[in-house]
């Protein structure tokens, strides 16, 4: 079929109701591109841009893609690496506390030292 015969296939919201092919939900790392009905954005690939002539089938194909894979599993790891570190002891939180309310006290009053 000719590229000019090719039925143009719009970006269907139902599609982010759905999972790709690696179990992931869809609206996870794919939105539908607020200028142009025809293509999606992969925000997990830089938002990277791409036509969704085949439909479903195309955000699937892409979620398959090596860069879309590197990219997800990259940021998973990141995000267990966040959500795993150890919690900072109450003692360093409130020393850090204490610490950023003296700068600001200091910050605030030479401002207003200076009659600006």
């Amino acid at each position: 079929m000719s590229k000019l015969n090719k039925r143009r296939v719009k970006f269907q919201d139902s599609w982010l109701t759905l999972i790709d092919l690696n179990g992931t939900l869809i609206p996870k790392w794919a939105k539908k591109d607020p200028n142009d009905q025809y293509f999606c954005i992969c925000i997990v690939c830089k938002n990277a841009r791409f036509s969704v002539d085949r439909g479903i089938y195309r955000l699937r194909q892409h979620a398959e893609t090596e860069k879309h894979i590197k990219n997800w599993n990259i940021l998973n790891t990141g995000q267990l690496l966040l959500t795993t570190t150890s919690a900072v002891k109450p003692s360093v939180t409130m020393l850090l506390q204490e610490i950023c309310n003296v700068q600001t006290v200091r910050s605030f009053s030479l401002y207003n030292g200076k009659r600006c």
